[in-house]
């Protein structure tokens, strides 16, 4: 056999033992970075409502407060994300707490082209179904780059 096709095979066997591992282990860790862009503090307080006087509004720029509001009503607030970097990345949005039951995003696991800025709507339903009182928690901002440029060109069909 010549050097060549001896090359071909060995370069076909180190795609295969890739394609076994990419199968056996979560590939994301070896051709991506996680880092986290942005931590928000969340918390509301649900109460039956009696009067409009009782709601309020609670809007800062480090937090997503959604203030007191009454049962079986749904509010929002904005995060605007901008991508100063070189290259396009992957946003993740994630909610933890006993808050995140209740939190939904308007957009969720998307691109972020480079110097794109975009507005995303993080809702709360207070459905019937809650139980009166005070709920927490954090939405983190994730960002997924890929370790190596090449690929870039495969970020828009990665989960």
């Amino acid at each position: 056999m010549g050097l060549v096709f001896k090359s071909f095979l060995i370069v076909i066997l180190i795609l295969l033992i890739f394609v076994l591992i990419g199968l056996t282990f979560n590939t994301d860790k070896i051709f991506y970075t996680f880092e986290l862009e942005n931590e928000y503090e969340t918390k509301v307080s649900i109460i039956e409502q009696q009067n409009t006087s009782d709601i309020f509004l609670g809007i800062t720029t480090d937090n997503l407060e959604f203030g007191v509001m009454p049962r079986e009503s749904v509010s929002k607030r904005f995060l605007n994300l901008t991508n100063n970097d070189d290259t396009d990345y992957k946003i993740i949005l994630i909610s933890k707490g006993n808050i995140t039951p209740f939190v939904n995003f308007e957009k969720n696991d998307f691109i972020l082209h480079k110097d794109e800025t975009v507005k995303i709507t993080v809702f709360l339903n207070s459905s019937p179904v809650v139980n009166l009182g005070n709920y927490t928690g954090e939405i983190y901002v994730i960002s997924k780059r890929p370790r190596f440029l090449f690929l870039n060109n495969f970020m828009e069909g990665v989960k």
